[in-house]
C-alpha cells in the first residue's frame, strides 16, 4: 500500500503542495519531536480511513522507521541516536491495536465486514482464470503484430542530414546523463519544423 511521509519544519508548510489530505490540520504534531514544529502529512486522510485505519499505517510507519534505523545503523552510516519516545509510541500503538482487534473479533460490525470482504475475494477470484505457468508465460500472438509496421504518410518528407548534425550525441561513457540527453534531443526535435515533414 503506497503512503507519503512528509516532516518539516512549521514556517516551511506554506511552501508545500496543497492537494495533500493530512490526518488533521497543518499544526498536527509528532509527541517527542525536537521542537515540537514537526507537522505529519499522510495521503490517505482520517476521513477515508478512520481512527483505526489511520492507527494502523502509523503503526506500519514507525515499523518502518525502526527497520530504517536498524539498516542504516547495521550499515556504519552515519551517527543514529536511539529515540526512545518513538519506541514508547510505537509500543503503546501496538498494544491499543491488539486490544482493537481482540474487541472487533466480537462484535457484529467485525462480523459483517468479513463476510463482505470473503463474498468480494470469491467474486475476483471467480472473474481471474485459472492458468497454467505456461500459459502465463506464453506470448499471445493475437494481441501482438507479427512484424514492424511503418505508417503511410499522406506527405513525402526527406531527412536532411544537415538535421542530423544537430541532434546531440550519447555515447554512454559513465559521466554522461542519460536524462540530459534525452531533454537536449526532446528540445532540439521540438524547434526543428521543416516544411513537408509531419
Amino acid at each position: 500500500m503506497p503512503f507519503g511521509l512528509h516532516i518539516t519544519r512549521k514556517e516551511y508548510v506554506t511552501l508545500l503542495p496543497q492537494n495533500v489530505d493530512y490526518i488533521a490540520t497543518l499544526d498536527t504534531t509528532i509527541s517527542g519531536s525536537r521542537n515540537g514544529h514537526t507537522p505529519i502529512f499522510i495521503w490517505y486522510g482520517l476521513s477515508i480511513k478512520g481512527y483505526k485505519g489511520i492507527q494502523q499505517d502509523v503503526i506500519k510507519y514507525l515499523m518502518n522507521a525502526r527497520y530504517l534505523r536498524d539498516g542504516l545503523r547495521n550499515a556504519r552510516i552515519g551517527k543514529l541516536e536511539f529515540d526512545p519516545e518513538i519506541e514508547k509510541i510505537a509500543r503503546r500503538l501496538q498494544k491499543k491495536t491488539k486490544q482493537f482487534k481482540g474487541e472487533a473479533s466480537t462484535s457484529f460490525e467485525s462480523e459483517v465486514d468479513l463476510a463482505l470482504d470473503v463474498d468480494f475475494e470469491e467474486e475476483v477470484m471467480a472473474q481471474n482464470p485459472e492458468w497454467t505457468i505456461k500459459e502465463m508465460t506464453s506470448l499471445d500472438l493475437n494481441q501482438q503484430p507479427l512484424c514492424i509496421e511503418y505508417p503511410t504518410l499522406d506527405v513525402d518528407f526527406e531527412l536532411k542530414s544537415g538535421l542530423i548534425h544537430l541532434l546531440p550525441t550519447f555515447r554512454g561513457l559513465a559521466g554522461e546523463d542519460p536524462h540530459k540527453y534525452l531533454k537536449e534531443f526532446h528540445v532540439v526535435c521540438s524547434g526543428m519544423r521543416p516544411q513537408g515533414v509531419t
